[in-house]
């Protein structure tokens, strides 16, 4: 780091967890994760610095300790010299403080540094776990998928055999309605003669033709209105048909459609 980077704060903060550090270490016999973890709680507790400035000197001391370490094999005051080009915020009794937490924390060191690297290996394993699960999930999804899709495939072929099949029955059923309204004009012929010989009769009354036309025309009257009846429950059988076909046939429109 820069010494011209260097805060008042950032010295205190390293400074103070220097000193708490060699505290747990060197006297409460901690290793030097836990001393670590500590220091910079207190410090936190504390209160008297920023958040992000104990942080920042917490990650510079982690750093420090494992370039210390790639220097163990070397003599400490020429170490010393070539260290200190990187870390100008370290005083003389600092660098002290500091040899000394790893004097009496060397195999914890090995291990601190050990754990940073799991740590991060562990973090990268889990998102890569995460990631594989939902590889795996997303293909058992893309496979659903698929397996609907033919199925739906199977459907619209069939659908287009029944709108096939819908088709030639609507074409009849429009036949059908040519019929029906010649019956009713038949029908409606049939009554208009019956009305008509009526009138007929009805002109001498007192006439013994009258008598037997009066009774031949009650008896016609009679089956046409049978018939008439029957006409006009067709009439709304047919109706009801119609309107439920009809509906239905605008609802499979306006959907395929959309």
């Amino acid at each position: 780091m820069d010494i011209k980077e260097l805060s008042k704060d950032f010295q205190q903060a390293y400074h103070e967890l220097v000193d708490n550090v060699e505290e747990l270490v060197v006297k409460e016999r901690k290793n030097l994760q836990q001393a670590l973890d500590e220091a910079e709680k207190l410090l936190d507790e504390k209160g008297d610095l920023a958040e992000d400035e104990i942080k920042k000197a917490s990650s510079e001391l982690k750093h420090d300790f494992k370039n210390l370490n790639l220097g163990l094999n070397k003599a400490k005051e020429a170490y010393k010299e070539e260290f200190s080009l990187d870390a100008a915020y370290l005083t003389d009794s600092i660098w002290e403080q500091l040899h000394n937490i790893m004097d009496s924390n060397t195999a914890h060191l090995l291990a601190f540094e050990k754990n940073l690297e799991e740590r991060v290996q562990e973090i990268k394993t889990a998102q890569h776990l995460r990631d594989h699960s939902e590889h795996t999930e997303w293909n058992s999804e893309h496979g659903l998928w698929l397996t609907e899709v033919s199925l739906w495939k199977r459907e619209s072929i069939l659908a287009q055999q029944k709108l096939s099949e819908i088709d030639t029955a609507i074409k009849l059923y429009s036949n059908a309605l040519d019929e029906h309204a010649q019956v009713i004009e038949a029908h409606a012929a049939t009554e208009h003669d019956h009305e008509k010989a009526m009138a007929n009769a009805e002109k001498d009354p007192s006439s013994e033709v009258f008598e037997a036309a009066d009774d031949t025309s009650a008896a016609v009257h009679k089956q046409v209105k049978k018939e008439h009846l029957q006409h006009a429950e067709l009439q709304n059988t047919m109706k009801q048909h119609h309107n439920e076909l009809m509906f239905l046939v605008d609802m499979l429109h306006k959907k395929a459609a959309k």
